[in-house]
């Protein structure tokens, strides 16, 4: 919508610019006096007017068309950019959790006794690989 607008304000100041050249652009004929007719200078003061005020939106609209969308683009990348970290960053604590919870169970197996008690060569193999995945999911 702002685009339209702009586009609009852009062609009325257009016609106004070409309309102020072609008036500013024509021999004035001198009076019986020798001045240019009053008329004229206060035709060509008005249409300087109007060129000013159309100049004036013109910059206006499209410099807030023109900055807005910039700066829309970069808020949706910020947002992009900030869903991908948190989604990296529960990602990682929920590894970092699972590992923990591995590294525990892996730690009880090498503390507890009986017949089902894994050697200490098992345990420091297991626990040597829950090291391994931890690495290889935080790398």
């Amino acid at each position: 919508m702002t685009g339209l607008i702009s586009l609009a304000i852009t062609a009325v100041a257009l016609v106004f610019l070409v309309l102020t050249f072609c008036a500013a652009a024509k021999p004035i004929e001198p009076a019986a006096d020798g001045k240019p007719p009053q008329h004229m200078i206060d035709a060509y003061g008005r249409q300087k007017d109007i060129l000013a005020i159309a100049m004036g939106l013109l910059g206006a609209v499209t410099g807030h068309y023109l900055g807005r969308a910039s700066a829309e683009r970069q808020a949706d990348a910020a947002r992009d950019n900030q869903r991908n970290a948190e989604h990296r960053e529960a990602t990682t604590r929920h590894r970092a959790l699972e590992s923990a919870n591995r590294f525990e169970q892996a730690v009880n197996d090498m503390q507890r006794g009986g017949p089902q008690a894994l050697s200490p060569d098992d345990a420091a193999h297991n626990l040597r690989e829950e090291i391994r995945k931890l690495r290889a999911a935080l790398g």
